[in-house]
């Protein structure tokens, strides 16, 4: 779920993990 939240939500993976997405 936590990994999902990342990649899937524009506005939720940049205010959390920018680096992480790339």
């Amino acid at each position: 779920m936590a990994t999902i939240h990342v990649f899937a939500p524009p506005s939720g993976h940049q205010l959390s993990d920018p680096a992480e997405s790339l």
